[in-house]
């Protein structure tokens, strides 16, 4: 079911009109989402708090996971999200890595190396954003319009931004469970 809710949040989302301040959050030029939480709860807990999120939330939480080490309290994994750009386009996922970390009563994710897998070709969404940032839409596709090209990236963007709030929001319920 939450599974659902969040899937309907995110298609509504595609349709909502972008602003043209995008703001993404930046870590040396990178898109990145990170943050370190203190979380009251044994250690041993908040590891397996964030190993049963990950079960949850991810469809093959075997194959996603690179990372399961118990005795580093780390977990890390490759993801990727369906977008549905509305057209008749070949598929197209969001991909990223993200991990997380506990250490001491707190527990750290981040969110890194963002791109998109159209069919066999992929775009880094650092770079699409970097060029976005410095008015540089013309470095990004020479098939469509300015204009086409920036509407089309504001929604990516927004989408990117939506999805992965509302990832981090389902980790950060999940965490807090380790009371």
């Amino acid at each position: 079911m939450k599974k659902i809710v969040l899937l309907c949040l995110i298609c509504a989302s595609i349709g909502a009109k972008a602003q043209n301040n995008i703001k993404l959050p930046l870590k040396d030029s990178a898109v990145v989402y990170e943050n370190t939480l203190q979380v009251s709860g044994a250690t041993d807990k908040l590891f397996t708090e964030a190993q049963t999120w990950i079960n949850d939330t991810f469809k093959d939480s075997k194959s996603f996971l690179s990372v399961n080490d118990i005795e580093n309290l780390k977990l890390a994994g490759k993801g990727f999200i369906l977008y549905l750009p509305g057209n008749n386009d070949p598929d197209t996922y969001l991909t990223y890595n993200i991990d997380i970390t506990i250490k001491n009563g707190s527990y750290s994710y981040k969110i890194y190396d963002i791109g998109y897998l159209y069919g066999n070709s992929t775009a880094l969404l650092n770079k699409e954003y970097s060029h976005y940032l410095h008015g540089e839409i013309h470095k990004i596709s020479l098939m469509e319009s300015k204009r086409t090209a920036r509407v089309r990236l504001e929604a990516e963007f927004v989408f990117a931004d939506q999805s992965f709030n509302l990832l981090l929001t389902s980790l950060k319920q999940a965490m807090s469970n380790a009371n």
